[in-house]
């Protein structure tokens, strides 16, 4: 068996090499301006936020915790008296600042927020990547709907109204984002097709092929037509050198890989003791669990995204990391 030095060094070589963001200020944090009040233009939108740009002519929302609570884009409770644009209090995913967007307006009138970056650098086509940001539904909004995602293009798109964007978004939420109170993390592990440079989110279907549903916390109020949504954290990483670690034999047998919903652990020596850390492509641990004292288990993930995963085992007798895969 190889030192298990070794396996950590190339682990973590492998894993700085690909969780850098390539989404700049994917968090929304670095701004030109704080701006004190709604999105009037989208030029508005452009000039005061770095990097981003709107992809139509549509008004999407700055929403900040660092400005005077007066203004009606002050998060986490703005002091907006009116129904339309503002429609809910949240606080950022991370940070001080987030993005609000219509996914849906009134039916028939198939009208969209898109934002959109270019990428520090070109995603590398056949190159596999992790794709994800964050999104809360607004409290009083009227509407939730289930077509949330974003497009990766090797060029800038742009409509000139404020319509839907007829393009095919290679990251898809297909159910229903409801939740007001938590952010969802949208995430999805795809092969680049192409040299993408940029991303674009919102709903890329129009209002005939976009299934609503009435938003059981909205308040009713006149005006709170639509779905809106706050959006944060988005970010591309690479994984391009996971390879590595696939050809390193372990003590442990970790299987089904891919799996869909439990994962079982097989060793030679018994499990008591032993911890499990579960990381997603950031780093971030999102499971963590203590084995018993058998040389089995078994850990439900049920609850976690489709996506790359890895398994951090630590044992007496050392610490092992694997790279996992959950399909659904």
């Amino acid at each position: 068996m190889k030192r298990i030095t070794l396996l950590l060094s190339l682990f973590l070589f492998s894993f700085s090499s690909f969780s850098q963001n390539l989404v700049q200020n994917g968090d929304f944090e670095e701004l030109n301006n704080e701006p004190c009040g709604l999105t009037m233009s989208a030029s508005d939108f452009d000039n005061n936020m770095l990097h981003w740009v709107v992809a139509n002519t549509a008004t999407p929302d700055v929403f900040l915790t660092t400005i005077d609570q007066e203004c009606w884009n002050f998060q986490p409770n703005s002091s907006y008296p009116g129904p339309i644009g503002l429609k809910g209090s949240q606080d950022p995913h991370s940070g001080d600042a987030f993005v609000g967007i219509f996914g849906y307006t009134i039916p028939d009138f198939d009208q969209r927020d898109y934002i959109q970056t270019q990428l520090s650098s070109p995603m590398v086509s056949g190159t596999e990547y992790v794709v994800e940001f964050y999104v809360s539904l607004a409290d009083n909004t009227e509407l939730t709907i289930d077509n949330i995602g974003a497009h990766l293009s090797t060029n800038a798109i742009f409509a000139s109204n404020d319509g839907v964007m007829d393009y095919d978004p290679q990251v898809q939420f297909d159910s229903f984002v409801s939740d007001s109170e938590n952010w969802v993390r949208i995430a999805d592990t795809i092969t680049a097709g192409a040299n993408y440079e940029y991303i674009t989110i919102g709903n890329f279907y129009n209002d005939a092929n976009t299934t609503t549903e009435d938003n059981p916390d909205g308040t009713g109020c006149v005006g709170c037509y639509g779905a809106y949504y706050f959006i944060d954290d988005v970010s591309i990483t690479a994984l391009t050198t996971l390879g590595i670690n696939d050809q390193i034999q372990i003590d442990f047998s970790v299987y089904p890989n891919p799996f869909t919903s439990s994962l079982n652990i097989r060793s030679e020596y018994t499990l008591i003791d032993t911890k499990f850390n579960i990381l997603d492509a950031s780093g971030k641990i999102v499971h963590f669990q203590n084995a018993g004292d058998g040389e089995n288990f078994q850990m439900d993930l049920s609850s976690l995204a489709r996506g790359i995963y890895f398994i951090e085992i630590n044992h007496s007798k050392g610490s092992q990391t694997q790279r996992i895969v959950k399909m659904n």
